[in-house]
């Protein structure tokens, strides 16, 4: 007998054998037994899910002559089946047309198998079935010439269209459609087919094998099926060793060219404890084995997302494709917060990006998990705005706090010898007369406006003198002796004796030291000018 691939050999033939889109087929078997059949449906999903399967599931439930009338339950596939059923099911039903829109997209080829035949009546069975794959795939035309047919169909003719982008179907074609969203499915229902099918098919298998087949499907029966066949070509040479020589997870993942589960946990331990050693020994293993770098970097990626999940509570039901168990993954995740495993989820989306453009993808994705390393190290920033917040709110506290009082108590002081001393100067100028004071002093004089009028009045130049920058300078103990050994005028006096007294004076020689230094400092801006 001629070998059948297993994909095709265990293809559900009834609406109960599809697995993962139960909701789908209780609707549709529902439509058939009370016979409130849409003219035509259009089934949306990924690929190897059970679109077009269904729609032959549906074709066969309505033309079934098992009944009199369509059949809610369909024939199997055997001895006892149906013409109708049969030929359904081998795509050569002459009321069943089965049209490929990715290699007949032009409105001719639409016009000559759907729209000229679509008045003719069933040769045999009860309707004239369109069973149309990848309809996205038409041309705008194509689309065109459909929708008369769709929106006026005869009574026994129906429109059965599968599509992987629903996006790319005209609005005009979904109105007149009843639209099913397929869904992915789950990892541990494609397990149980696969563990269903070793059981009747005899092949000797390992559980955790069975997992690793059950993931590289993705969502996808039929890729995890086709896989399935894969690991048993390669784990068997003779049809005899089936019986006896169990397939391991070593097989799977050399047939299969893709990292263990095992090779995974080791990678996570390696960047938990920063070992760069541990990461390039097992991107060396990955690459000695021939397996896929970019398709390790996704399982890596994938297992990150299920490590945050099980960081949540009740995390079951999230936890997607995964041959590890709640607890195990839990464990896995307790050696990172929730941030490093964000950051190492989207650091890793990186160089997957990286490694489709690398010339060396090996070496891209050691150096690129040996980084990951590296952000296990660093401190976020959002922690470090957080102690630099901390801090602050810290030194706000404490400049808050009273201050010591023998401090206060020692800027009074200073407060009080700076005005004692600008009262005593002031007191000592106001008997002179500053008429009397030589040309030479009178030059030294602060100079007021363009004009650089002298400025003969006595609280003018102590007022336009800042003595805080003096006193600032000295300390209280230099003040002090200078209040002490104050010069008085000389009593009788003459002028010139006066004069000296004036020269000598403290106040007059700190005087001539500030009105110096401005006069330099008007001297200079009007060179700029």
């Amino acid at each position: 007998m001629k070998y059948q691939a297993i994909a095709r050999k265990w293809r559900p033939q009834r609406f109960e054998e599809v697995v993962g889109q139960e909701a789908i087929t209780k609707t549709l078997q529902n439509a058939v037994r009370f016979e409130r059949v849409h003219p035509a449906y259009i089934f949306s999903g990924p690929r190897g899910v059970g679109k077009t399967t269904l729609a032959r599931i549906l074709a066969k439930a309505l033309n079934c002559k098992k009944t009199d009338k369509p059949n809610p339950t369909p024939c199997a596939i055997d001895e006892n089946a149906c013409i109708s059923c049969l030929e359904i099911a081998e795509s050569r039903s002459i009321d069943v047309l089965e049209f490929d829109a990715a290699s007949n997209t032009q409105v001719e080829k639409v016009r000559d198998i759907i729209i000229e035949k679509v008045d003719t009546v069933p040769a045999r069975d009860r309707y004239k079935i369109f069973i149309i794959d990848e309809v996205h795939m038409l041309s705008t035309s194509s689309f065109n010439a459909l929708l008369k047919t769709l929106e006026e169909p005869p009574a026994q003719v129906l429109f059965l269209m599968a599509t992987t982008e629903l996006q790319r179907v005209p609005a005009t074609i979904l109105s007149r459609c009843q639209k099913f969203q397929f869904q992915t499915i789950p990892t541990e229902k494609i397990f149980d087919k696969l563990r269903e099918i070793a059981e009747v098919e005899k092949i000797s298998i390992q559980e955790q094998a069975l997992w690793e087949i059950a993931r590289s499907g993705e969502g996808s029966m039929r890729d995890a099926l086709t896989a399935f066949d894969q690991v048993i070509s390669f784990a068997y040479a003779q049809v005899e060793e089936a019986l006896t020589k169990p397939i391991v997870v070593e097989d799977v993942m050399n047939a299969l060219g893709r990292a263990s589960s095992e090779i995974l946990r080791r990678t996570i331990d390696a960047i938990s404890t920063q070992s760069p050693t541990d990461i390039i020994s097992i991107v060396g293993e990955i690459s000695r084995k021939g397996q896929n770098l970019a398709t390790f970097c996704q399982d890596l990626m994938q297992l990150i997302r299920n490590l945050l999940v099980a960081k949540l509570e009740n995390p079951e039901k999230l936890l997607e494709n995964t041959a590890f168990s709640t607890a195990e993954l839990q464990s896995l995740a307790s050696k990172f917060t929730e941030k490093e495993l964000i950051r190492l989820f989207h650091a890793l989306s990186d160089i997957q990006f990286r490694l489709r453009q690398a010339k060396e993808p090996r070496y891209q994705l050691e150096i690129g998990l040996i980084k990951l390393i590296e952000i296990k190290r660093l401190t976020p920033i959002e922690d470090i705005l957080e102690r630099l917040q901390k801090l602050e709110s810290k030194l706000n506290t404490l400049s808050q706090i009273p201050e010591d009082p023998s401090e206060t108590k020692k800027k009074s002081e200073d407060k009080l010898i700076q005005s004692q001393l600008r009262i005593s100067v002031t007191e000592e100028f106001e008997h002179i007369d500053i008429s009397s004071i030589d040309s030479e002093l009178e030059e030294l004089l602060v100079f007021h406006g363009e004009t650089l009028l002298p400025i003969k009045n006595v609280n003018s130049i102590i007022n336009s003198l800042d003595l805080s920058d003096s006193l600032q300078k000295t300390s209280i103990e230099e003040l002090k002796e200078k209040q002490a050994r104050k010069l008085k005028p000389p009593k009788d006096a003459t002028e010139d004796e006066i004069k000296d007294w004036i020269t000598q004076h403290p106040i007059t020689q700190l005087l001539k030291e500030r009105l110096k230094a401005r006069l330099l400092e008007i001297k200079t801006k009007n060179k700029s000018y």
